[in-house]
């Protein structure tokens, strides 16, 4: 049997069988590259076959039961290559889909004044500018990433936003997306 049937005899006999279509989409959607997806889909099909093992509920899948796994695959499992990185970003993305699917427990986190921003200007870019929810949503994706850069732990000033600010973040971007591959 080779890795791909075997990864996917691993989701459809464990607990995460009905979230997989919506997992697949999730990176067809968000337009992730077919290596990355069939690397995030091979992490996630090893996670199901430990959940199965463990007898972990899917309830229970969180944060601290994917560090739990990344440990154990770091001195047992010889069969998978992975960069910590990668499979740790698979599964938060699973996490991500059990949650919208109301399946997961995850604990919900106390807002944070950059998440504060961020919904005032999704509510800006809806009901001011009319933007669609997945125009929305990778804005949002994208100022995150540069909110959390610039006000990790204070309040969100945009006025303190330079450019060499913005041309450092894009930069910085460049290199990880040019740079990173989490591939099989």
């Amino acid at each position: 049997m080779n890795s791909y049937d075997q990864s996917t005899a691993w989701l459809h006999n464990s607990p995460l069988a009905p979230y997989i279509d919506a997992y697949k989409q999730h990176f067809i959607q968000e337009s992730y590259s077919p290596k990355t997806s069939k690397a995030y889909f091979h992490y996630v099909a090893h996670f199901a076959y430990w959940m199965t093992q463990t007898n972990l509920n899917i309830h229970h899948v969180n944060e601290t039961t994917i560090q739990e796994f990344i440990n154990g695959c770091q001195s047992n499992c010889a069969s998978i290559s992975y960069t910590e990185k990668c499979m740790h970003a698979a599964l938060i993305h699973l996490i991500n889909i059990l949650v919208e699917e109301g399946v997961s427990i995850y604990p919900d986190k106390k807002p944070t004044l950059v998440d504060e921003e961020l919904q005032a200007f999704d509510d800006y870019m809806n009901h001011v500018k009319g933007l669609a929810p997945k125009t929305r949503h990778q804005y949002l994706y994208i100022t995150e990433r540069l909110l959390c850069e610039k006000f990790s732990t204070g309040a969100v000033v945009i006025s303190e936003i330079m450019p060499e600010d913005v041309r450092q973040f894009i930069n910085h971007q460049k290199e990880l997306y040019t740079t990173f591959y989490c591939g099989v």
